[in-house]
């Protein structure tokens, strides 16, 4: 799943594999960043998605899991979140359309994160 939550979210990475998260920011410009503990080969412990930011995450096969946690600020609210549609954001993301097409298609029965404003 892609999604758009409307509040920023920080997330730290705990143990497992690390995880790869797809960051599409407001005005097109995206990023993969990797959560994770070897901070040598350029993982981050943790990582803040701002307001706005579609995204979405898979687990780099090892162990099979990550374990982590997000606090959202200000306590997420249903209408706080917007799955977003692939298509669409290919069509609004065009430099990182692979990156969504493998992300998306992982996430077939779910959603890509949210965004917020």
């Amino acid at each position: 799943m892609i999604g758009d939550g409307r509040k920023p979210q920080g997330t730290c990475g705990f143990m497992g594999d690390p995880l790869e998260v797809l960051l599409l920011y407001p005005g097109g410009a995206s990023e993969v960043r990797l959560i994770g503990s070897d901070l040598a080969a350029g993982m981050h412990p943790q990582l803040l998605i701002p307001a706005g930011t579609f995204h979405a995450g898979r687990v780099q096969d090892s162990l099979g899991y990550a374990l982590l946690g997000t606090s959202v600020w200000l306590r997420a609210e249903q209408a706080d979140v917007e799955i977003g549609d692939p298509e669409g954001l290919m069509a609004a993301y065009p430099s990182a359309l692979m990156a969504i097409a493998v992300f998306s298609a992982q996430h077939q029965d779910s959603t890509i994160g949210g965004r917020a404003p």
